[in-house]
């Protein structure tokens, strides 16, 4: 039984697909091995859209501490670290409703360097940021790359990250 990846259009499609790498051979299981690639995918993924994913009735660290228990190894991870590495580390307890969108999206972002997913898509990660703020994210996304993750984004600015394959539609 052979697999066919499915057309792709768009990033929305990615998140949907099941972007694998399947063995040769199947098990006379197939399903159940199907069931553990894409768990096993599942868990190694991270996808960022341009609107995030924050609760304005929760904390900063609390949404972080919420997000974090969706993906994969949410142990012994440090919140407070991350807010740091964003410029955000004295909003821990302000309010997500409170702050501004470049504040937000740092919020959202600060994921980037708590997350132990390799595959990494961001939608729009630089809109919203200051000029530092993107600095940051780019460096933390060149750090991912270098170190055997993969991202792909979209992006109306320009990108000063080191080693990047862009592909204009």
């Amino acid at each position: 039984e052979k697999l066919h990846s499915k057309p792709i259009s768009s990033i929305a499609k990615i998140a949907e697909s099941q972007v694998l790498q399947w063995p040769d051979k199947l098990t006379t299981d197939s399903k159940a091995t199907q069931k553990i690639y894409k768990e096993k995918f599942n868990l190694d993924f991270l996808y960022q859209g341009h609107l995030s994913a924050l609760s304005p009735e929760l904390s900063c660290l609390e949404n972080l501490k919420y997000i974090a228990q969706l993906g994969n190894n949410n142990h012994n991870l440090d919140f407070s670290d991350a807010l740091k590495k964003v410029g955000l580390e004295k909003f821990e307890n302000e309010l997500v409703g409170k702050l501004s969108a470049g504040q937000k999206k740092r919020i959202a972002l600060s994921l980037l360097f708590i997350t132990q997913s390799k595959v990494w898509l961001l939608d729009e990660p630089f809109s919203a940021l200051d000029s530092q703020a993107i600095k940051i994210i780019e460096s933390r996304i060149e750090e991912h790359c270098n170190s055997g993750g993969l991202c792909i984004l979209t992006t109306h600015q320009d990108c000063n990250i080191e080693n990047i394959k862009e592909i204009s539609l």
